[in-house]
């Protein structure tokens, strides 16, 4: 499952109004940014929508899809780096390019 996967899996998690989701999402981005931070959009969404979820009642949020999604974003950095290794290799064996 990619992040794009589970950040639309995200919306799953609890009904919430966007009057109440963008703001949120919104905040968690410009505190961040302010502090040089880089974020996601997609992680800032996806928990804004948990933190809503959490704040209606916790028994709101559906933790199987939430488990999903951490498993999604734990699992980004390995397989981008995996299939990027893949393709440098694959291209020094070809000859396109060469270290």
């Amino acid at each position: 499952m990619s992040v794009v996967d589970a950040a639309v899996q995200g919306f799953q998690l609890v009904f919430s109004w966007p009057n109440i989701l963008y703001p949120t999402a919104a905040t968690v981005l410009a505190i961040t940014g302010s502090m040089g931070m880089p974020v996601s959009t997609t992680h800032a969404i996806t928990t804004s929508i948990m933190g809503v979820g959490c704040a209606k009642r916790f028994s709101a949020l559906k933790l199987k899809v939430i488990e999903k999604i951490l498993w999604a974003w734990i699992l980004t950095l390995p397989a981008t780096a995996g299939v990027a290794f893949g393709l440098v290799w694959g291209m020094n064996k070809i000859g396109w390019i060469s270290f």
